[in-house]
């Protein structure tokens, strides 16, 4: 049957092969809830990028999808049938918003004040956020007062 304008009806899409299903699978649970609030690379690429959209490049250097040894194209069929996720040209992003007490992932450089700069440095609020869900077992404060070199540890007890 021919459409109206003279071409021809898209063909319905083909079933999801069991590679689609487990690479969709996968990148729906990076994205996910229980995943994402502790994902402190994929928080960064969501907070660098237009709207929230992580670039499918970039998924595919995750272990779990580059083991897969697949492409661009691959990876957008494996993800088309999701309903968690939004597919675009600009990449992939959450359909959902971010979960309430997301860890928050600064982006810019350490202010001035910073001697070095500390890849991954999050607030202590998202670390005390970690630790009441039992995710955190050890933190280290370190304040001006302990020049001496003293670290202070706090362990998951409290004490």
């Amino acid at each position: 049957m021919a459409a109206v304008d003279g071409n021809e009806p898209a063909a319905p899409p083909a079933e999801e092969t069991t590679d689609e299903k487990e690479i969709r699978q996968q990148v729906e649970y990076y994205f996910s809830d229980e995943n994402i609030v502790s994902d402190e690379f994929l928080l960064k690429q969501m907070k660098k990028a237009p709207q929230g959209f992580v670039s499918l490049h970039i998924l595919l250097t995750f272990p779990k999808i580059k083991r897969r040894k697949i492409g661009v194209g691959a990876l957008r069929r494996a993800l088309r049938r999701s309903t968690v996720l939004n597919v675009s040209d600009k990449g992939v992003k959450r359909v959902a918003p971010l979960p309430p007490g997301t860890m928050h992932v600064d982006v810019k450089k350490p202010s001035s004040h910073h001697k070095q700069s500390t890849p991954g440095m999050v607030t202590l609020d998202a670390v005390v956020d970690k630790r009441l869900q039992g995710r955190v077992e050890r933190a280290w404060s370190r304040t001006r007062r302990d020049r001496g070199g003293g670290d202070k540890t706090t362990d998951a007890s409290g004490g």
